[in-house]
């Protein structure tokens, strides 16, 4: 109740913690409603300034969070047996140690705040596939010519498939999905392994505190953003990803993308998932769609396969 005290350029109270200040440029009459904005944040920021996550987050269709991209492992090549690439590696200024133990993450793909409809991620996908395609060429694609070329040069020249680097971008998305949906604390083990729209359902039992609850709800925006992540990476080299439940897939889909109906054919998002009412109609297979701005998207590749007529129906 009291208005907090103004030190450098923010605003703190009287504990010195950040607050927020709320000012009229008007008078406000008694009873009348206000509509505050919290500006355009992602999920995560959101959650972490305000301790909650609304609802409208999760549903917007061009939701996308913030996400750090965490290399497994299995993919950082051993020093005693390609001794060569972690030389070119390092020098690239790749951190092998700290990936090795899990203490630095590969690269970090920022949140999308565009609302206008488009195709989602299709500006971030040409810029951050740039920040660890060099790791992929020299960990994994390289032979040992163009290896030795670069620690020489510091350039990358190699011969390599579409198919192969997508293979390699979906297990590092895979594996960042499975650090979701897994804990190796016993207390949070009824979490894991879940889908989002089993997460969303769990965020609703009374039971759980509303940490919790948000927690679950962070958890959903991630999974979502690695979906549709997953998605744009496999149309951006043209093979097939976890939303063509009809044709042979690249890797098998995680379980917790695994929902039997694929995905939103616009982003790649799981949840929710709206479908073509005239597909299942028809008795066939319905295209899945997340709200009805992505159905609108798509309508013009997908009523060639619907052969409906007149307006878009969504159930």
């Amino acid at each position: 109740g009291k208005w907090p005290f103004i030190r450098c350029d923010l605003f703190q109270n009287e504990c010195n913690l950040h607050c927020s200040a709320l000012y009229a440029q008007a008078d406000v009459a008694a009873g009348e409603s206000l509509i505050i904005s919290y500006g355009e944040l992602t999920p995560s920021s959101f959650l972490v300034k305000y301790g909650a996550l609304p609802y409208q987050h999760l549903v917007h269709a061009n939701m996308t969070d913030s996400v750090n991209l965490w290399i497994p492992p299995s993919m950082v090549p051993d020093k005693e047996t390609d001794n060569l690439r972690c030389i070119a590696l390092e020098k690239a200024g790749y951190p092998l140690d700290e990936f090795r133990r899990g203490g630095m993450r590969l690269v970090f793909l920022p949140g999308d705040d565009d609302s206008s409809g488009n195709h989602v991620l299709a500006r971030f996908v040409q810029g951050a596939e740039l920040g660890f395609r060099q790791f992929f060429l020299l960990s994994r694609i390289a032979d040992e010519t163009a290896v030795q070329f670069n620690i020489m040069t510091g350039r990358v020249r190699c011969n390599f498939s579409s198919a192969e680097l997508c293979h390699l971008l979906v297990i590092l998305v895979d594996y960042n999905i499975e650090l979701l949906t897994s804990s190796s604390t016993p207390s949070s083990s009824e979490f894991n392994g879940a889908t989002s729209a089993a997460d969303i359902e769990r965020s609703n039992d009374t039971q759980l505190s509303s940490s919790e609850a948000a927690a679950l709800l962070g958890r959903v925006c991630q999974r979502e953003t690695l979906a549709k992540w997953r998605h744009a990476f496999c149309r951006r080299y043209e093979c097939s990803s976890h939303v063509d439940v009809n044709r042979m897939v690249l890797m098998e889909t995680p379980d917790a993308l695994n929902n039997g109906h694929g995905g939103c054919r616009i982003c790649g998002k799981t949840w929710p998932l709206l479908a073509c009412s005239r597909c299942k109609w028809r008795g066939r297979q319905a295209a899945m769609y997340c709200s009805n701005v992505h159905q609108k998207c798509d309508w013009k590749n997908h009523k060639h396969e619907c052969r409906a007529e007149g307006t878009i129906m969504v159930n």
